[in-house]
């Protein structure tokens, strides 16, 4: 049986900052590895719009 990840992105509101910090814990303790996720953590850029970031992804 093949188990294939569910890859998910998330896009960040600035860049990482303390309140993205639960974010990172659970990637460094494996949390989303166990649910079986491939997560990509976007920093947004300063002063740019995110719907464009969000079209690209």
């Amino acid at each position: 049986m093949v188990i294939t990840k569910k890859r998910i992105t998330l896009l960040l509101n600035w860049y990482a900052n303390p309140y993205h910090a639960p974010i990172f814990v659970a990637k460094e303790l494996g949390f989303y590895e166990q649910e079986g996720t491939n997560n990509a953590f976007v920093p947004k850029a300063p002063f740019s719009e995110v719907a464009p970031i969000v079209r690209c992804i």
